[in-house]
């Protein structure tokens, strides 16, 4: 600040971290998404293009060289879905932590917390039914709860989307405060003079509950933060993250003359590096150096409300059909329902949203019913039940505690009814998870997702006795026409028969699945978002040929399973699995009581995991062919280049990718540093013949990256991080880079 008595100019920047559930209800694992390429599925890619960045985000020097790195997330207001941060917490696990610890560190510095919750999995509550509306809430308060350590101030609606209904179980809740959109609020009015007055973004209001005769209830408010509506669009849709002198000139050009010195503006968070490419950067470089420069302080909407009262009241916008209103949709929230052309690209029909939303309601209804006449026999009270079933999925609470606490008569019949109940309701709430319905048609992966949920949800709700359930559904998705007639996507009944049905297997197909993928990791032990499975003993009757011991886990449900395996693949046609359930037997595989799993049961999905994990194998297993070939190859080079032309040329860098890549995923998948020293060795090789052998990137590395960020932290020293950097950036491994400097920064805090 130039002048100590110069005004402050707030700034509120809110940003909505979100990825819906993507894992698959059967197998735990997130299938394959070809078009997150060149990662393994979307989660991974956006948060290694955003949400890892923004939590190390660079400021570099005139020459490229990093020169600090700036924790954006300690400068905004912004909330995470829970379903995300499970994703995070599973696999990056040192990224979660940081961003749970910066959250603490500020809230036990200031009192303030810049993160709210979220509702569970992103639904869009005024299509919710009540009791869904509770879950959703209650969800995704406790899940903030449980991870951070205390409880919300605010909470992040669904695409905003709110009605009079919603905030009063938000009220119910004691939360403080919400952030909508200007258009969604009809009318405001002075608490000092009760005269109306223009509704204005950047202010606070304060909406009460009415009683029946229209009489203001008191003591039952919530506050309303209205962002910049202008401000935000150009931040999401327009150029201005590209420069942090362009960002934050515009933040400054939007401040009032009078006492207007505050700025709230809201958007997805994947803005800031997903959408917007390095505009993490940018947010790092305004908060350090050019907000300043206009004296504006980034704070968060708790420590501003508890400085700046709201002044007036508002009163909601109803929407055109009475129900509610969003921030992405011009017509209410008929987005998520039918009747508008949001999201339609200017070319493709949305009447789908009808199909599908009255398919989900119907389920919704259905299963519902299911739950309180199951539940009631079981469970002291069902309700209770069900909104205290997060405190199982956050592992605060064993299944089995859980259990003791909530069932009437603790029998293994009403563990396992308790246990199917709950999941159903939970893959039913998924079911609806927003995305669904958002984009321009019923054949997208999101709403493939919905369905797969929907799905799961069905078959435990079938395995009670109800039939029919699943043809109810089915009628219902097919009155919902797909934009794409061909691959069998004409509508939804199709693209759930043909898309999401033969996706799934039964337990034993899984068991066997998830064993024997952990296997070819060549990982003791391996988690994915519903599973724990580690490999206990194994034996190698010949290279192709294997027997080992497993242990899965199914974490929320503490259900162990003990698992020998039979595993033969020296015929990639005629693949043999076999499995034999209880303790650790020697050539269990001929008995009476293995089970035989035909490779083809496994799903197409499943097998393709398979064979790329068994190709990688014996492509490491071709080490010393790779080697031999690439030292012959060389040989020849280096004795005389112009002999042989290019065509030796393109041998020997065939070999030098082959066994490089080789290198660099043993280095991942053990750690040992001495294949760093292999690969220096080629790199010098070749450097000595004055050879140029780019090194082509692979895809498989990238999944290898959980592995190493491990060790980087936790393992290796500072000068073996300097190392491998140095190593890496002779091979312009950028992705794997990105996870050693933020390792060397973690150190030097340390040494430091």
């Amino acid at each position: 600040m130039n002048d100590k008595n110069e005004k402050v100019n707030y700034l509120a920047l809110h940003a909505h971290f979100y990825q819906p559930p993507r894992e698959n209800p059967f197998t735990g694992e997130i299938d394959y998404e070809s078009s997150a390429k060149p990662y393994d599925n979307w989660n991974h890619r956006i948060a290694m293009e955003c949400y890892f960045p923004n939590l190390y985000a660079r400021i570099f020097d005139e020459k490229g060289d990093i020169i600090e790195m700036i924790n954006n997330y300690d400068y905004i207001n912004f909330d995470f879905g829970p379903t995300l941060l499970n994703w995070i917490e599973t696999y990056y696990p040192e990224y979660y932590l940081k961003i749970i610890n910066s959250v603490k560190k500020i809230k036990d510095e200031t009192g303030f917390s810049p993160a709210i919750a979220q509702v569970y999995n992103h639904t869009i509550l005024p299509l919710d039914s009540f009791e869904n509306r509770i879950t959703q809430v209650h969800w995704g308060i406790m899940d903030f709860n449980h991870r951070f350590g205390f409880y919300p101030d605010g909470i992040w609606l669904s695409e905003a989307a709110v009605n009079e209904d919603v905030l009063r179980i938000l009220i119910d809740y004691r939360i403080k405060y919400v952030i909508l959109a200007p258009y969604q609020v009809a009318s405001v009015r002075s608490i000092k003079t009760g005269k109306n007055d223009t509704v204005k973004a950047n202010r606070c209001y304060i909406w009460y509950d009415r009683d029946g005769k229209k009489n203001k209830i008191s003591n039952r408010s919530i506050n309303i933060f209205l962002y910049d509506g202008e401000l935000s669009k150009k931040i999401s849709f327009e150029n201005i993250t590209f420069k942090s002198e362009l960002f934050s000139k515009e933040i400054s050009m939007r401040y009032g003359t009078d006492n207007e010195n505050f700025i709230l503006a809201a958007t997805d968070g994947e803005t800031f590096g997903h959408h917007h490419k390095f505009a993490d950067l940018t947010l790092s470089h305004s908060f350090k150096y050019e907000l300043k420069k206009f004296n504006i302080k980034p704070i968060n909407l708790s420590s501003y409300l508890s400085m700046f009262r709201p002044e007036f009241e508002a009163e909601l916008s109803a929407g055109p059909d009475g129900d509610g209103t969003s921030w992405s949709c011009a017509h209410g929230i008929r987005r998520w329902k039918g009747g508008c052309n949001c999201g339609d690209e200017g070319i493709y029909d949305t009447s789908w949203r009808f199909g599908l939303r009255a398919a989900t309601r119907w389920l919704g209804e259905v299963l519902g019913d299911i739950y309180g006449e199951e539940g009631k026999k079981i469970f002291k009270d069902p309700l209770i039940a069900k909104k205290n079933y997060i405190d199982v999925m956050r592992r605060k609470i064993s299944f089995n505690d859980f259990l003791a606490e909530n069932l009437i008569d603790k029998t293994d019949a009403n563990y396992d009814k308790a246990k199917k109940l709950l999941l159903m309701i939970k893959y039913q709430n998924f079911s609806n998870t927003s995305c669904g319905w958002f984009f321009n048609d019923i054949s997208r992966i999101e709403t493939q997702q919905n369905m797969r949920y929907a799905s799961k949800a069905i078959s435990i709700a079938e395995s009670f006795g109800y039939r029919g359930i699943e043809k109810g559904f089915v009628s219902l998705l097919e009155m919902a026409k797909s934009n794409f007639s061909f691959k069998g996507m004409g509508n939804g009944r199709e693209i759930y028969e043909n898309y999401v049905k033969n996706e799934e297997a039964d337990k034993n197909v899984i068991d066997a699945y998830l064993c024997i993928k952990t296997l070819l990791m060549e990982l003791p032990d391996y988690q994915n978002l519903l599973y724990k499975i580690k490999i206990d003993n194994k034996t190698e009757i010949s290279d192709d040929e294997i027997y080992f011991y497993s242990v899965i886990d199914e974490i929320e449900m503490c259900d162990e399973r003990k698992i020998n395996i039979y595993f033969n693949f020296k015929n990639l046609d005629d693949i043999k699995i076999i499995l034999k359930y209880g303790d650790m037997e020697q050539d269990f595989y001929n008995k009476n009581d293995a089970v035989k799993v035909e490779f083809n049961s496994l799903t197409r999905k499943m097998r393709f995991e398979i064979f790329k994990l068994l190709l990688l194998i014996r492509r490491q297993k071709n080490i010393d062919t790779l080697k031999e070939g690439f030292d012959n190859f060389y040989s020849i080079i280096r004795l005389d280049r112009n002999l042989y032309g290019e065509e030796i040329d393109d041998d020997l860098k065939y070999y030098y990718n082959q066994l490089m890549n080789v290198y660099i995923i043993k280095f991942l998948k053990t750690g040992d540093m001495s294949f760093i020293n292999d690969m220096d060795e080629m790199i010098s090789l070749l450097k000595d013949i004055d050879f140029k052998a780019d090194y082509n990137f692979s895809s498989d590395i990238l999944i290898m990256m959980p592995y190493l960020l491990k060790r980087l932290f936790n393992d290796y020293s500072y000068d073996d991080i300097i190392k491998i950097k140095k190593t890496f950036n002779k091979l312009n491994l950028s992705p794997l880079i990105f996870h050693v400097d933020n390792a060397a920064f973690e150190k030097n805090l340390l040494k430091a």
